[in-house]
This record gives C-alpha cells, sequence and structure tokens, in this order.
C-alpha cells in the first residue's frame, strides 16, 4: 500500500469513534477520489445501526460510501476497522 495512503488510513482510525467526522457528500466523494485514485458513490437508507450489531435501529436519512467498482482495498479495510460505522447521517 502507498505509503501517503496509508497515512490517511491512520489518521482515520484515530478519529474520534464516538463522533462522526464527514463534511457533506459533495467533498467525501472527491476526496476519497484523490487519496485512493478511485470513484466512490453513496447509497442513501432510512435506518441504520450505528456502532455494534446489537445497537437499537435508528430511524432518520444516512448515507455509506461504497467504490464504483473495485478499490485498492480502503472499502474491506474501512469495514473490517469500523464494523456498524458505515451508515453516516445526511449532512443538512
Amino acid at each position: 500500500m502507498d505509503a501517503a495512503v496509508k497515512s490517511k488510513f491512520e489518521q482515520i482510525l484515530a478519529l474520534d469513534h464516538q463522533v462522526e467526522k464527514l463534511e457533506d457528500a459533495q467533498q467525501v466523494t472527491p476526496y476519497l477520489r484523490y487519496v485512493t485514485g478511485y470513484r466512490y458513490r453513496l447509497e442513501r437508507s432510512n435506518h441504520r445501526r450505528w456502532g455494534n450489531a446489537e445497537s437499537p435501529l435508528e430511524e432518520g436519512d444516512f448515507y455509506q460510501i461504497l467504490p464504483d467498482q473495485v478499490d485498492n482495498g480502503f472499502y474491506d479495510w474501512y469495514c473490517n476497522n469500523r464494523p456498524n460505522h458505515q451508515w453516516y447521517r445526511t449532512p443538512e
């Protein structure tokens, strides 16, 4: 893995796991493309479980970042390191 990308991964892991740090959808996907070199898309949902599989089901507007095609492992890395932290509040 490229050293710059690995450094970004380490910065993400260092974030406070109780607070969502994404900005808005217009900034997230271009940033991920810049960092990883791959395109990502947003999926929406009206519910999520946050933190662990046993957490209560939340209602609302949420989005998930997914690779448009196979990426360099970022998506799998993120899911493995932050399970049940893929659905974010819609920034509005």
